[in-house]
């Protein structure tokens, strides 16, 4: 057993001697990427790229018409994983086997877990959606099926304009193109002043067949919610598409990556 504890201790040893030049070379490229923060910065401060928590609603990014609160957060986060608002698939195997959470899972970074996401006209699933195949009652033109692999969805909240053209959303890069606007049923939303985020939730609520209203909502136990996030909306608005969407965008908009080891390093811990 000595023996065991010296050549133990000789380990240590080596191992400790070792240390100074780990952790000097550590700070060495610590202080040459807090000074290319600092460059890059526009507040010359690697403190900049501190994202907020998702946990503080009021430091999110989130749109002036579409405030953040902690129970359309709730809501949002809800119908993002239900399956019983798939009512509008196009066969009735379809019905009820997919959500938003079908192609944009967080064990993949919110996004498939395939090359491409199949929500209505998908069955099975797998560990993260990598086996999600063809319904066979479906046609391949039938598929609700995503053409290019989408975005993840972290960090969205910092997105002004989305979708892969920045289409969705009536501000920022988008000004000035309103005559485009009604050549497209998906752009004409941007007329309804919203961001990006919620912009192309109010057409992908539609186009991805998800069905909203007061029957299903009472089915799944969701309309007290539903009644204390929107009491401004008249009940034959309340109960929508319209107000899902708004749900579903305050759910995502707190999708931060703020705990990355990466954050911590920003915040001082330098050994994160």
């Amino acid at each position: 057993m000595n023996k065991l504890l010296y050549i133990a201790i000789f380990i240590c040893l080596i191992i400790t001697s070792c240390s100074d030049d780990v952790i000097d070379y550590d700070l060495e490229l610590d202080q040459q990427l807090q000074e290319a923060m600092r460059h890059y910065s526009p507040e010359n401060s690697h403190e900049f790229y501190i994202l907020p928590s998702s946990e503080n609603l009021s430091s999110v990014p989130q749109d002036d018409k579409n405030k953040l609160v902690a129970g359309k957060v709730e809501l949002g986060k809800f119908i993002f994983y239900e399956t019983g608002f798939a009512g509008g698939a196009l066969k009735e195997s379809g019905e009820k086997s997919y959500s938003c959470a079908s192609c944009h899972l967080p064990e993949e970074g919110f996004r498939p877990g395939r090359i491409q996401g199949i929500a209505d006209g998908g069955i099975g699933f797998g560990l993260s959606g990598e086996e999600r195949t063809i319904n066979e009652d479906y046609e391949e033109s039938e598929l609700d099926i995503q053409g290019i692999r989408p975005l993840s969805l972290v960090n969205v909240a910092f997105v002004k304009n989305t979708f892969w053209n920045g289409q969705f959303g009536g501000g920022n890069v988008n000004e000035g193109t309103e005559h485009l606007w009604n050549d497209d049923h998906a752009l004409e939303r941007n007329h309804w002043g919203f961001e990006g985020i919620e912009t192309q939730n109010f057409e992908g609520v539609e186009a991805h067949r998800i069905s909203i209203n007061l029957e299903l909502i009472e089915k799944y136990g969701y309309k007290e919610l539903f009644d204390q996030c929107f009491p401004e909306y008249d009940e034959s608005e309340r109960y929508s598409s319209l107000t899902a969407s708004l749900a579903i965008s305050s759910y995502i908009r707190t999708i931060i990556s703020d705990r990355a080891p990466f954050q911590d390093w920003l915040k001082g811990n330098t050994n994160a």
